[in-house]
């Protein structure tokens, strides 16, 4: 992993935790620093099939949900498949529907997709809070 690939993930990490995103994470009022991060690693087949995908989305929110996590992290290109011929109207709304079960579950995410701005394919991170809200996203590029 890049090293501002990996400060990145750090740095949003450390903010769930409370020192700079608590506000917006919203799990429990109590949320502070120091207190136990329990999080999802969702291990799941990646697709061409965003269907398929948003499918093991809800199953690995579901278990998520079950292990009373604060955040589900999906594996590289989770959403649209190693593939650059998704359709982003197809991702957009896939991805509409994981803030979605975000914030029904109330856990955040890390979202991993391939996502398309002004005619270029970008290898992204997205940060769902547990409100359902995007509040950070990375791009390689």
């Amino acid at each position: 992993m890049k090293s501002a690939r990996r400060e990145f993930i750090c740095r949003t990490v450390r903010g769930a935790a409370g020192l700079t995103l608590a506000p917006m994470m919203g799990r429990d009022s109590a949320f502070a620093a120091d207190s136990v991060q329990r999080i999802t690693l969702a291990q799941v087949p990646v697709t061409k099939d965003v269907t398929k995908n948003l499918s093991h989305a809800h199953e690995a929110l579901a278990q998520a949900e079950r292990d009373r996590a604060h955040w589900v992290f999906f594996p590289e290109m989770f959403l649209s498949g190693y593939y650059g011929g998704f359709r982003q109207e197809e991702v957009a709304r896939a991805f509409e529907e994981i803030c979605a079960l975000c914030r029904k579950a109330r856990i955040s995410g890390l979202i991993s997709t391939g996502w398309k701005e002004q005619g270029k394919t970008f290898d992204q991170i997205r940060v769902v809070n547990s409100q359902g809200e995007c509040v950070a996203v990375y791009a390689k590029r």
